[in-house]
């Protein structure tokens, strides 16, 4: 059956580099700077970045230990192939997809299982069940992938600001979650507060998203967060 990584196993990706000038010139178009208001009244303002250059909201440590878990050939639940299906939907948007989270309303808040039904047939089942309905899947998934950052390195250093604003959008998302603790971790920009959330897609290119759902209705008409 084999595991997530062994269906990509020889894939190069070739990381992106940004001269120096070109990246603090957004910095400056887009007035990042870090804010956090003072104990005593007033806010602490420094133009510029964090220590930690273009940072922006990722896939989790946890997340991979768990899919690692999820998809164990000897007590995972998740075939290896399904997994990778799930995370090739709207993969140019490792985090707040509009794409997958949409697959959350395919999905029971509870269900209940067959006598003897293990959940590894449950996946084997969603998987036949996903390849039968297909009408169309890319043959080479390391080729869509290359082609992917390829046309990114395409794009740079010159739209580099596309992407700046891209992050923004999605540290702004990050944000309203509970996992924003303090407000220095991400910086700020002078971006509008109303502006459409923005995606990436296939082929590099930026463009305005949709509202991501933050709840979702169970079965039991309750409301849980997503």
């Amino acid at each position: 059956m084999g595991t997530v990584d062994s269906y990509v196993a020889g894939l190069q990706l070739v990381g992106a580099r940004i001269p120096y000038g070109a990246y603090r010139a957004t910095l400056l178009t887009l007035g990042s700077r870090i804010e956090a208001p003072l104990p005593g009244g007033g806010r602490h303002t420094q133009p510029g970045d964090t220590f930690f250059a273009f940072m922006v909201p990722e896939v989790a440590f946890e997340d991979q230990a768990l899919l690692s878990r999820m998809t164990n050939p000897d007590a995972g639940c998740l075939p290896p192939r399904l997994a990778l299906a799930l995370l090739m939907v709207d993969f140019a948007n490792p985090v707040y997809s509009e794409q997958r989270a949409q697959l959350l309303e395919l999905v029971p808040a509870a269900a209940a299982l067959p006598p003897g039904f293990t959940l590894q047939q449950l996946g084997t089942l969603m998987l036949s069940r996903v390849e039968a309905g297909a009408t169309a899947a890319s043959d080479d998934i390391m080729e869509e992938l290359a082609a992917y950052t390829t046309s990114v390195r395409a794009r740079l250093p010159q739209d580099f600001i596309e992407y700046q604003r891209l992050a923004e959008s999605r540290r702004r998302v990050f944000k309203r979650s509970a996992l924003s603790e303090f407000a220095l971790t991400l910086p700020v920009t002078n971006i509008p507060a109303d502006a459409a959330r923005l995606t990436m897609r296939a082929d590099g290119t930026v463009e305005q998203g949709g509202d991501l759902p933050e709840k979702r209705e169970c079965d039991d008409g309750r409301l849980e967060p997503i």
